[in-house]
C-alpha cells in the first residue's frame, strides 16, 4: 500500500471530533488489512472550506460539488469523512469504481466496515453520496450546531466577566 497516501489520511482523520477517531482509525486499518487501497479525501473542514465548495457551480464557476452549508456540514465538526480509492496515482471515485465489479465490491466493503462500527453511509441516502461517511454521536446536525453556538457564547462572555 502507498504509506505517502496512507500518511495523509491519518493525518485527516487526526481532524475529526476526538470522540471520533479511535473508530476512525480502527475502521481504516481494517480496510487497509483487508487489502483495500482507501484514501480519506476530507476529514474535517474549516468554515471557510465548506462555504468555498457549497459556492462552487453557484456563484464560482465549476461543478456543483455540495449541497450543504457550512452550518449544516457534520465535516465543519469534525463528524464526516469522504473517501476515495486508489490504485497506484491514480484515485477512483464512485463513478470510475461503479463499472467495474472488483472496484465496486472495494467500495462496497469500505462502507460495510464503517457502517458495522456505527457510521452512517451516504450510500443508502435518497440523494446518494457514496463517499460520504459520518456519525453524528447520537446528536442531529442542529443539535451540533446550537452546541457550538452556544460555546462560542459562553466563551465570548467568559472574557467579558473580566471588563
Amino acid at each position: 500500500m502507498r504509506t505517502d497516501l496512507t500518511e495523509l489520511s491519518y493525518k485527516r482523520l487526526l481532524t475529526l471530533h476526538p470522540q471520533l477517531q479511535a473508530s476512525a482509525f480502527k475502521c481504516y486499518d481494517a480496510c487497509i488489512a483487508k487489502e483495500i487501497p482507501l484514501y480519506v479525501v476530507w476529514a474535517r473542514r474549516s468554515k471557510q472550506e465548506q462555504d468555498l465548495l457549497y459556492r462552487l457551480g453557484r456563484d464560482v464557476p465549476g461543478t456543483i460539488a455540495t449541497y450543504t452549508r457550512s452550518e449544516l456540514s457534520p465535516h465543519c465538526y469534525g463528524l464526516s469523512i469522504d473517501f476515495c480509492l486508489y490504485n497506484g496515482d491514480v484515485l477512483y471515485e464512485w463513478p470510475q469504481c461503479e463499472p467495474h465489479k472488483y472496484w465496486r465490491w472495494k467500495w462496497i466493503k469500505v462502507q460495510k466496515v464503517f457502517e458495522q462500527d456505527g457510521w452512517e453511509s451516504g450510500w443508502r441516502w435518497y440523494n446518494f453520496q457514496p463517499g460520504h461517511l459520518q456519525n453524528l454521536l447520537g446528536k442531529s446536525i442542529i443539535e451540533h450546531r446550537d452546541d457550538t453556538n452556544r460555546k462560542a457564547t459562553e466563551d465570548r462572555d467568559y472574557w467579558r466577566k473580566d471588563l
